[in-house]
């Protein structure tokens, strides 16, 4: 089910060491504390294929899209240490829009939220 008429099903923001669940914008607490687990493995994956080919530029953005959903990605700070994510279901939701809006949410939330732990 779709949360309103974006087509969000789930947002939060999590740890990238532990991948802990920061905060919980939309869904079910434990499935976003469970996305926000995985997106932690993604993000340090990712880091860690980026050091491998010795790219230094900060993540930007990661968006893996499956057959009925996109995982959209967004870090906190350069370091990554904090991210933010939604899951949107592929029909009903405006990936451009979401991805404008995510970012612009990173950006408040890189000024204003607290690290974790």
């Amino acid at each position: 089910t779709t949360i309103g008429n974006a087509g969000m099903l789930a947002a939060g923001v999590a740890q990238t060491m532990t991948g802990a669940l920061l905060r919980v914008y939309s869904g079910i607490e434990s499935e976003v504390r469970d996305l926000g687990i995985t997106a932690a493995l993604l993000v340090s994956a990712q880091a860690r294929a980026m050091q491998l080919l010795r790219q230094t530029e900060p993540l930007d953005e990661m968006l893996i899209n499956h057959a009925t959903t996109a995982l959209l990605i967004r870090p906190l700070d350069p370091g990554c240490e904090r991210f933010v994510f939604t899951l949107l279901a592929r029909h009903g939701s405006n990936l451009p829009v979401a991805r404008t809006v995510l970012r612009d949410v990173a950006l408040i939330l890189g000024e204003t939220a607290p690290r974790g732990g």
